[in-house]
């Protein structure tokens, strides 16, 4: 009734400026640095690890009148909220499942993701990353070091010298030789994280973060 009101001049000079806004909104989203990945997943039946179909499981929650998942995740700085919410709807679905579902948020380890890409600014990885913990990352996954550019963080001390890596860990393997070789003109962040007991750095792994395409 408002709209009819209005006279045609009116209307457009709303329309124009409600455009306005939403450009802003979108502009300023688009800002925002933020972590992506495909949510996967597998239940079991008859010792066979399948993989979760997850439109046709939203379709099923949907008749049971439950929240559906998504497919990609995009996380920034809401990572930690988001990652209760999701591990929520997943307790939930598994109420009314045969099988349990299983999905890598539930086991948290970052090496386990299907491969996770940024957009916007390579140096708010590391918070997203802190964000992450005790939701999509298991609490005793420790992040050891990130290097990105020019740019390094270290949680470990053994990482501040390429004698100190080979003393740990006994002339150094795979993954040292790759925080060692990290080409600082790469776009990608290099995590070194471990699966220890409580990121005690005797299990090392890296991941690739690289800017989506």
């Amino acid at each position: 009734m408002i709209a009819v009101l209005l006279s045609k001049g009116v209307r457009m000079k709303n329309l124009v400026l409600f455009v306005s806004i939403f450009q802003i909104i979108v502009s300023a989203e688009s800002w925002a640095t933020t972590l992506e990945f495909d949510l996967t997943g597998v239940f079991y039946k008859n010792n066979r690890e399948l993989q979760i179909d997850v439109p046709k499981l939203n379709r099923s929650l949907a008749k049971k009148g439950l929240d559906g998942l998504p497919e990609k995740i995009v996380v920034g700085k809401n990572a930690k909220a988001y990652g209760k919410l999701l591990l929520n709807r997943i307790e939930a679905a598994n109420k009314g499942a045969t099988e349990e579902l299983r999905f890598v948020i539930d086991n948290g380890y970052l090496y386990e993701y299907p491969p996770i890409c940024y957009r916007g600014d390579a140096t708010d990885v590391p918070a997203i990353m802190n964000g992450m913990l005790d939701t999509f990352l298991n609490s005793e996954q420790g992040i050891l070091a990130l290097r990105y550019g020019k740019e390094t963080i270290i949680h470990d001390d053994r990482f501040k010298s390429k004698a100190s890596l080979n003393e740990a860990f006994e002339g150094g393997n795979n993954e040292t030789k790759a925080w060692l070789n990290f080409d600082q003109h790469s776009r990608s962040v290099l995590v070194m994280s471990d699966l220890g007991p409580q990121g005690d750095g005797t299990e090392l792994y890296t991941t690739y973060i690289k800017p989506c395409r």
